[in-house]
């Protein structure tokens, strides 16, 4: 989840005591449930998370995230991954610019993460139009730190959820088949219609590969 409140969003590593509680309460409970589902699937589940509030310095911010994802995995045995999000995310009805987890700029710390991130081709490719650069330059370089990828197409720096095709995402720069890393296609609305959305994602990847 990216809330917790109404007014706030997720941040586990808050100055904030209630805040901070909330926040590592919920995202424990994802631990207890991605332990449940695992025990169904035989797979390991990890959780995506998305932490875009930072009100520290960028150093401490991703080394403090970084500690929170070690302290879970000891305790649950449960991967955290933060995906990689877009310059300008919409949060509580709104346009919200991010300093964290959205740029190039800030890949050194990415690497320090004990489990990698989610790269999520939507957000990268908002993200980097944002900076007038090429969304597949920044899709290669975070590849090799992502051990979860959300396949899905964007547009400019706000055209999330595009039908595959009419976006920006050069699909054929996807590892697709990698045993290693979990694609998982999100689609606008595709669980609808007995997963229409989906199944015209899949068939697009395919030719487009």
């Amino acid at each position: 989840p990216d809330y917790i409140s109404s007014n706030h969003l997720i941040d586990p590593i808050s100055s904030n005591i209630d805040i901070r509680n909330q926040s590592r309460h919920l995202i424990e409970k994802c631990a207890e449930f991605a332990n449940h589902l695992e025990q169904y699937s035989g797979q390991h589940v990890p959780i995506v998370g998305s932490f875009s509030e930072c009100t520290i310095g960028k150093a401490d911010f991703y080394r403090d995230i970084s500690t929170f994802i070690s302290e879970i995995y000891t305790t649950y045995k449960v991967k955290i991954m933060p995906q990689f999000l877009p310059r300008l995310a919409w949060y509580f009805g709104g346009s919200v610019k991010l300093n964290v987890f959205c740029s190039l700029s800030d890949i050194d710390f990415f690497k320090q993460l004990p489990f990698g991130i989610c790269l999520d081709t939507a957000h990268c490719i908002m993200a980097a139009n944002y900076e007038n650069q090429d969304p597949a330059n920044w899709i290669s370089a975070l590849l090799p730190i992502s051990k979860h990828i959300h396949i899905a197409d964007a547009k400019g720096v706000d055209g999330e959820g595009v039908p595959f095709g009419l976006g920006d995402l050069d699909i054929t720069s996807i590892p697709l088949g990698n045993s290693e890393v979990r694609a998982v296609v999100e689609q606008w609305e595709g669980h609808l219609h007995d997963y229409k959305g989906f199944k015209e994602g899949l068939r697009v990847i395919s030719m487009l590969k």
